[in-house]
C-alpha cells in the first residue's frame, strides 16, 4: 500500500509539505527516474 505524502512529511520532519515533494522528487531522479520540468525550476 503506498505511503502518503503527509505522511512522509512527518517521518522527515519537514513542517512544509512543499519540501517534502521537493525531496521526494530529487531522491526519486537520483535513483534514476524522470525529471519533470515543474520542478526543475524550484
Amino acid at each position: 500500500m503506498p505511503t502518503g505524502i503527509r505522511t512522509v512529511q512527518e517521518r522527515l520532519g519537514h513542517s512544509d509539505v512543499g519540501t517534502t515533494l521537493i525531496d521526494t522528487h530529487v531522491r526519486k531522479v537520483a535513483a534514476g527516474g524522470t525529471a519533470t520540468g515543474a520542478l526543475l525550476s524550484v
